[in-house]
């Protein structure tokens, strides 16, 4: 799939998903799909508190409702909370009216419990194709996926070390992590990945900051 790097107007957004963030500085975004978690979520959010880093979470509706202290939480930490449907289905699979119905119903938990609307939508999987992006951008949310895999779940889930490896080494200025809540090893490889980076000079960002609209220019035409 193609990369591309958009800023929130760009008219192409509905073409392809965005995968990497500007790359003139060496910031890093770290996201989270498949939450909250109940167990997870809360060791996941104490760590990244230690180290005072702010992140994305992509969270299914339905755990939202079943987990409505745990998605304010993750709010009032300071971090972005992004829409990964309602259910987590293969998207792709589904007539357009039950795609919006999965968008509209995860927007709708968010916005419920946290009083905050979302901006940013994933689609389960990674599965896509042009309507899921067009009926996503229709709903004011842009469509994000990821620059670096840390293969975190599964059965062919990579051991901690591993997975702190690999994305450390692919990390480039820009890039958008792509971790689980509920991954097997994410807690343990989590503050490898996030000194080592921090060593290398990256500093660490929600989506909302990577992608934040241009400033204004200023007039100095006194």
């Amino acid at each position: 799939m193609a990369l591309l790097i958009a800023e929130p107007s760009c008219p192409a957004l509905a073409l392809n998903p965005i995968s990497h963030g500007p790359n003139l500085a060496k910031t890093v975004a770290l996201t989270f799909d498949d939450g909250p978690h109940p167990w997870h979520t809360p060791q996941l959010l104490d760590m990244l508190e230690t180290f005072q880093v702010r992140a994305t979470f992509f969270v299914v509706g339905i755990k939202c409702a079943e987990n409505p202290l745990l998605l304010k939480e993750i709010a009032e930490r300071g971090h972005t909370i992004a829409n990964h449907s309602w259910s987590h289905p293969n998207l792709v699979e589904l007539e357009d009216e039950k795609i919006e119905e999965q968008i509209r119903l995860c927007n709708q938990a968010i916005e419920g419990i946290t009083g905050r609307s979302c901006h940013f939508f994933r689609p389960p999987g990674g599965n896509w194709d042009s309507r899921t992006l067009k009926i996503a951008e229709k709903m004011g949310l842009r469509t994000v996926l990821w620059t670096i895999n840390s293969y975190d779940t599964g059965d062919k889930s990579l051991t901690a070390v591993e997975e702190a490896q690999m994305v450390t080494r692919k990390t480039t200025p820009g890039a958008i992590i792509l971790l689980h809540d509920g991954g097997n090893f994410t807690l343990e490889a989590l503050p490898h990945i996030i000194t080592t980076l921090t060593r290398k000079g990256y500093s660490f960002v929600t989506l909302e900051e990577m992608f934040q609209d241009p400033p204004k220019p200023i007039n100095l035409n006194f």
